[in-house]
């Protein structure tokens, strides 16, 4: 065959991959030329090149020229992902070229399969001008470091839904030391994140949905000042309260008392260290916490451990509190009451609560004789806005928002965004309740609507799931 035969069946080759949206090839007759006339070639049962191990087939499919790299999808299916994945490298070889400052790679249009989700990223041919990185739907494997030079300006990196070991997760960070945010969500491998003194001068950390994650301590960065995290609870928890100014918990799944105890104990010995030096006082002044964090604080049953929450912990800064119920019942009314009696916020101007579609106690008589609201020492006169998602007019909703009518006497707007009308005469309500809400509702303090206030949004206005 002539070089401008094969030259002609190369070019008809990648229009087949094109064609085929590079997960197949068009039928092949038997002359070598592509057509439709003749059937496809099947699999080969005995096929013994696809046994070989996946690096050394990596490593055949590399060294291929362009136009036998194409051929070899015909030979076996299974080669298919070898050449995207020489396709991907050669792209990632290109950065450094073009001096590419936004890299953002996603592989979850490849479908479910490790090895077409595999990724083998050659940091030191990235490019030195890079400043944000985003990898997403990906399987790191052999991440090559070595001759890697770090990268001055790459100040933001998001992984979501990557596979990659702390001891590589350990590898990116110390090639990163302009790094600034840092966003990991359902990263799988990773069981630990831990940054020293010498690490990254983070000012924003994000962590959501890392399941196999036990243990988090980011206190020697005083550079922190957003940190939103979302997952299982664990005791190895440490951060830099002293320095954070936003901070974002959610947890989901059953906290037991002696884990709790048991973060309790490390916090304290922390802020015993000298982490918190200015009378206790933390630093936050937007705050979002669970109904399971909440819950947390009913663990403390006897006045000795309440004190020691409330010594060393209080939000005289916090201006902003957003509460996430996963379930609304009298012991999680309870935990917000005894949420503001602990921690002084003296400051609170605004208030966002997101009630739960589901997951209400059923009505029952004496559904609240066990929960006694609080008198707070430094009361709620600061607190002007109020917002209100999914109220539904459950006795135990009903007895928060009347709560606050008493208590926030300066509240200027507090917004019920219900499906529902303001029912008269509701099983369950006490009048004294219903009465200062009618009486809110006709001084036209509280807007009743469907749909929330766009003009009106939390400072962490994005739920973590």
């Amino acid at each position: 065959m002539t070089k401008g035969a094969e030259r002609g069946n190369g070019e008809r080759a990648v229009e087949a991959l094109e064609s085929d949206g590079g997960s197949g090839v068009k039928r092949r007759r038997t002359d070598g030329e592509y057509g439709e006339g003749e059937p496809e070639v099947e699999d080969n049962k005995d096929d013994l090149i696809s046994l070989l191990p996946d690096d050394m087939l990596r490593e055949i499919v590399s060294r291929l020229p362009l136009r036998y790299g194409i051929r070899t999808q015909v030979v076996c299916k299974g080669w298919r992902n070898y050449w995207k994945e020489r396709r991907r490298r050669a792209i990632l070889h290109c950065t450094a070229a073009y001096a590419v400052e936004n890299l953002h790679i996603d592989l979850s249009n490849m479908g479910p399969s490790s090895l077409s989700r595999s990724l083998r990223l050659p940091f030191r041919l990235l490019s030195r001008n890079l400043a944000r990185l985003s990898v997403c739907a990906t399987i790191t494997t052999n991440l090559r470091f070595r001759g890697a030079q770090p990268f001055p300006e790459l100040a933001a990196i998001y992984l979501h839904s990557v596979a990659v070991e702390t001891t590589v997760f350990d590898g990116i960070l110390a090639l990163c030391p302009s790094l600034r945010v840092l966003d990991l969500r359902k990263c799988s491998r990773l069981d630990a994140i831990a940054i020293t003194s010498n690490g990254p001068n983070l000012t924003s950390l994000t962590i959501a949905d890392c399941d196999g994650v036990t243990r988090v301590d980011v206190v020697p960065v005083s550079s922190l000042r957003s940190i939103r995290y979302s997952g299982r609870f664990f005791p190895a928890f440490h951060l830099p309260i002293a320095s954070c100014t936003n901070l974002y918990l959610s947890y989901y799944g059953l906290i037991l008392p002696e884990l709790f105890d048991k973060w309790l104990e490390n916090t304290v010995r922390y802020l015993c260290d000298g982490t918190i030096t200015n009378n206790n006082d933390f630093n936050i002044t937007n705050l979002t916490i669970c109904s399971n964090a909440l819950r947390m604080i009913s663990f403390c049953g006897d006045r000795q451990e309440t004190a020691r929450l409330h010594k060393f912990f209080n939000f005289r800064r916090l201006t902003e509190l957003q509460l996430l119920m996963f379930e609304m019942k009298a012991e999680n009314l309870a935990s917000i009451y005894l949420f503001l009696k602990i921690f002084h916020c003296p400051n609170l101007s605004r208030l966002f609560v997101q009630f739960p579609i589901f997951g209400h106690e059923p009505f029952q008589e004496n559904l609240l004789d066990g929960v006694t609201e609080v008198s707070l020492e430094d009361g709620l006169d600061n607190l002007t806005v109020v917002r209100i998602m999914n109220f539904n007019w459950h006795p135990i909703e009903v007895q928060l928002v009347s709560f606050l009518l008493r208590k926030a006497r300066n509240i200027r707007t507090l917004q019920l965004v219900s499906p529902s009308a303001i029912p008269l005469n509701v099983a369950g309500i006490e009048q004294e309740d219903l009465s200062p809400i009618r009486e809110a509702l006709a001084n036209g303090l509280i807007i009743l609507s469907e749909f929330e206030d766009g003009a009106t949004k939390p400072f962490h206005s994005e739920i973590l799931l």
